[in-house]
């Protein structure tokens, strides 16, 4: 695709999954940590259309997702 100008460009199969899991640990009464961890999965096509065709590419945009949280109870 070098050189040529992409006149369109548009996805197909644009699905996206994503399984995670939460995990709570109360450190005390008021006191707690939240652990996530997942994983998104994302692979769509792009076909992207130019003055000489089309080109269609399956682009993967996984991501791996880890988050951590601290937790204060007021009352």
């Amino acid at each position: 695709m070098s050189g040529r100008r992409v006149v369109a460009a548009t996805t197909e199969n644009t699905v996206v999954a994503r399984p995670e899991m939460i995990v709570w640990f109360d450190l005390t009464r008021k006191v707690g940590i939240s652990m996530n961890a997942g994983y998104t999965i994302a692979r769509p096509f792009i076909v992207m259309t130019t003055s000489s065709g089309a080109d269609r590419r399956r682009l993967n945009a996984d991501l791996v997702s880890i988050k951590l949280g601290f937790v204060y109870r007021l009352f």
